[in-house]
């Protein structure tokens, strides 16, 4: 490597540990202050915009709420290739219920030596909020050398990389390289990722009247670890919406006098559900028999999981009784077919040892006066893996009467051998001394969406050590900001460099 390319590596690298974890870590703080869930990014937007603008860089922010905004090159090096540094501004809000009001409170982060996490009233949004933060920190430092940049910040990321989707493919055109702060691990480079299909399934509501002589119960699951239903799904954490379907089953087999009112679970299809309630209308005389059969089943379920789920909780309440209940029917299909759904690990992945290949997450369930829905997170590395899923999930669609819609985006894979990739991975070998991890991911990612619009980009995704999210347990190794920070810094220098 050149003298002049070292010297600017290390003119563009040069703080301490210290001031890079402090910089990205204020402009992530900002960010907690302003309530910014997926679908609600008007406020984080204009604040990004303004903050761009502050730093002196013309920005725009298009109708969906995607901020862009381009980064003069550092002199002598506005010839070469440019480089897009992306994130998605929302996040999803994990918490529990009645604790925490995601359009009106903010992230409340607790810094414990080397963790960033919340109060546990909500989850953290480090995904990807440390990914917005790392850049602006990147762009608002004058001593990085670098080629043209282009930020761009999208919307609703986690509701179908919508942002990504409906970006102008214009955007793009003139841009060689594109690195992603959307990663969950500093010591990976992530050339591809799953394919992503969010299915909803619609069931009739059909009632009667409630039997004479019930009384109300509400059951509610709560306590569980939940999740990312990509990152996660192979952590073997329990699902509170499957585990109550297996539990109001076991009472129906056994033919107990119970009828179900309604029920309500889970957050997201991206999420693994740690919570759910059922309302129910249960027989006076039988109660207590329907109430221990219950906690027997959940007992037996949750004792499987007790090296992952450690405080899940089972709680009744008695309510009102309710004036109708679900037909027998209604109450037949919806638990078979959440019983029958391929939830969990589908396949190991044929590609990167230890991987998961294809899996589903049912991650939200909830009842009106006209229907029951269901919606399902399919995530898979191939097209055979997700027809198959994909097929399974009709037949039983088909069989237990639901309506079925699907909507995603193609799984997302490049040569893992290209310039970019191994600029990420000069940098480091040089700070660490060992190869970083080249694979793909097991969640999904903007660029399937940016390889549609511009199938000449090269693309690369860094993050930071991210655990659990998508749950109120987030966090953050703070340490693992600065292995971001130097990894997107020194691949900018050596592309600009380089070319």
């Amino acid at each position: 490597m050149g003298h002049a390319v070292m010297e600017a590596i290390a003119a563009g690298v040069a703080e301490h540990r210290e001031e890079i974890i402090e910089g990205i870590l204020e402009e992530f703080l900002a960010l907690c202050r302003i309530p910014h869930q997926s679908g609600h990014e008007e406020a984080i937007s204009l604040y990004l915009l303004q903050r761009l603008e502050e730093m002196g860089f013309e920005s725009s922010r298009d109708e969906n709420f995607n901020v862009i905004a381009d980064i003069p090159a550092t002199a002598g090096l506005e010839d070469r290739p440019r480089v897009v540094l992306q994130a998605h501004m929302d996040m999803v809000v994990a918490t529990e219920p009645g604790e925490f009001d995601p359009q009106q409170d903010h992230v409340c982060p607790v810094i414990e030596g080397d963790l960033l996490h919340t109060d546990g009233r909500s989850s953290l949004g480090a995904d990807n909020g440390i990914g917005v933060a790392a850049i602006l920190y990147a762009v608002g430092r004058p001593r990085l050398p670098h080629g043209p940049l282009r930020v761009i910040f999208t919307s609703c990321e986690e509701v179908g990389l919508r942002g990504a989707k409906l970006l102008d493919p214009a955007v793009l055109q003139d841009v060689r390289y594109l690195i992603n702060l959307d990663g969950f691990h500093a010591d990976r480079a992530v050339v591809g990722c799953m394919s992503g299909k969010r299915e909803t399934f619609f069931h009739p509501m059909r009632t009667v009247q409630t039997m004479p002589g019930s009384v109300g119960i509400e059951v509610e699951l709560s306590g569980f670890r939940g999740g990312h239903s990509g990152e996660d799904i192979g952590a073997h954490r329990c699902n509170a919406i499957r585990l109550m379907a297996e539990m109001l089953y076991c009472v129906k087999e056994k033919n107990f006098p119970m009828e179900i009112a309604a029920m309500d679970g889970g957050t997201g299809a991206n999420v693994i559900p740690r919570t759910c309630a059922a309302t129910l209308a249960v027989s006076a005389d039988e109660r207590l028999a329907v109430e221990r059969r219950i906690q027997e089943e959940f007992c037996w379920v949750t004792a499987a999981y007790k090296t992952e789920e450690h405080t899940p909780h089972l709680e009744f309440r008695e309510v009102p009784v309710p004036r109708r209940v679900w037909s027998d029917s209604v109450t037949r299909d919806v638990l078979e077919a959440i019983r029958l759904e391929n939830n969990g690990v589908y396949t190991l992945s044929r590609q990167f040892r230890g991987a998961v290949g294809g899996s589903s997450n049912l991650g939200r369930i909830f009842s009106d006066e006209h229907k029951v829905e269901l919606q399902i997170m399919t995530r898979c590395e191939s097209d055979d893996i997700e027809k198959k899923i994909l097929h399974q999930h009709t037949q039983v669609a088909k069989r237990y009467g639901f309506s079925m819609g699907i909507v995603g985006y193609d799984a997302w894979h490049q040569e893992a051998l290209n310039p970019l990739t191994e600029a990420v991975e000069d940098a480091y070998e040089e700070n660490y001394h060992r190869r970083i991890k080249v694979m793909a991911a097991q969640v999904g990612l903007e660029p399937a969406y940016f390889h549609t619009k511009a199938p000449w980009l090269t693309m690369v995704t860094l993050g930071a050590d991210i655990e659990d999210a998508h749950s109120t347990s987030e966090r953050v190794k703070l340490s693992s900001l600065e292995t971001m920070f130097r990894l997107m810094a020194g691949a900018l220098i050596r592309v600009a460099y380089h070319g």
